[in-house]
């Protein structure tokens, strides 16, 4: 009988076969080598003593990663082989790492699902998660953009501009690219950032490995002026031959949506941000 134990137990090489067993056949296949597993598993803040798995004999059939800041939780990743599936399995994996959870002081699970993911997402209502928002995500083509001229970006440290970044949002980014995550990027972040008058103006924060735009804005009052474009010319330059990717951009937003358009931008899938009181 499958049982479920600590992912803790297991090896970070153990718990990427499952996932990349798991998500082979997802409507955006993806499958990770062990230096991006751990880079993601690092950025994410997985706690392994709060993730489980589902083990049958010597095999782990299914796994729910678990990231923990505060008293608030994230459902990073979770899922079953294929060979496993409409046996219950994640229900009970659920279940089980929901109650852990309350147990230990965490008082609130979120997390992303493909729209296209009925079957996930009829599975995390069932458990009383809820939407709170839509969010979008785009490719924006290899080709950089042509110089504007507008503003010069600097290279900084996230840490230099975390103290204003946040007045410039719109919407707060969702967990994989909130400050928790960039902040444990480390290295694999590069941070740019245009300054007027000594006041924080336009910032671009994004991974390296992925060539993805974790945060990137520009202050309303500044806005309509070219420096959106100038962001995205500077982080092409700086990332040449790769095509740039934005993840979880709000749904409602009208503004961003239209500029994502004036750049050719590609949507790719869009998702669900859930969630639910432990």
């Amino acid at each position: 009988m499958p049982e479920i134990q600590s992912a803790a137990d297991y090896s970070t090489a153990q718990l990427l076969d499952v996932t990349n067993d798991a998500f082979s056949d997802y409507a955006v296949p993806m499958k990770q080598t062990l230096q991006g597993f751990e880079t993601f598993l690092r950025q994410r803040g997985v706690v392994l003593p709060r993730s489980f798995v589902m083990v049958e004999g010597d095999e782990i059939v299914a796994l729910w990663l678990i990231s923990v800041r505060g008293k608030r939780g994230y459902l990073a990743s979770s899922g079953t082989r294929p060979a496993f599936r409409g046996r219950g399995v994640a229900r009970a994996l659920a279940k089980h790492s929901m109650a852990d959870l309350a147990a230990n002081g965490v008082n609130h699970l979120q997390t992303e699902v493909l729209q296209s993911n009925t079957a996930a997402f009829a599975l995390y209502q069932s458990l009383g998660m809820v939407i709170r928002r839509q969010l979008n995500c785009f490719t924006i083509p290899e080709t950089p953009l042509v110089e504007t001229g507008l503003a010069a970006f600097v290279p900084v440290q996230w840490s230099d501009i975390v103290p204003d970044a946040a007045a410039l949002h719109d919407w707060p980014p969702s967990w994989q690219n909130a400050a928790g995550s960039l902040v444990a990027a480390g290295d694999n972040l590069m941070c740019l950032a245009h300054y007027e008058a000594g006041r924080l103006v336009a910032y671009a924060a994004v991974y390296r490995d992925t060539a993805t735009l974790a945060q990137f804005a520009v202050a309303p009052d500044h806005r309509r002026q070219g420096l959106g474009r100038a962001i995205i010319g500077t982080v092409q330059r700086a990332l040449p031959d790769r095509a740039l990717r934005v993840i979880n951009a709000q749904h409602d937003d009208l503004g961003f949506d239209t500029f994502m358009q004036t750049l050719n931008a590609e949507p790719i899938v869009q998702q669900f941000e859930l969630c639910r009181e432990l």
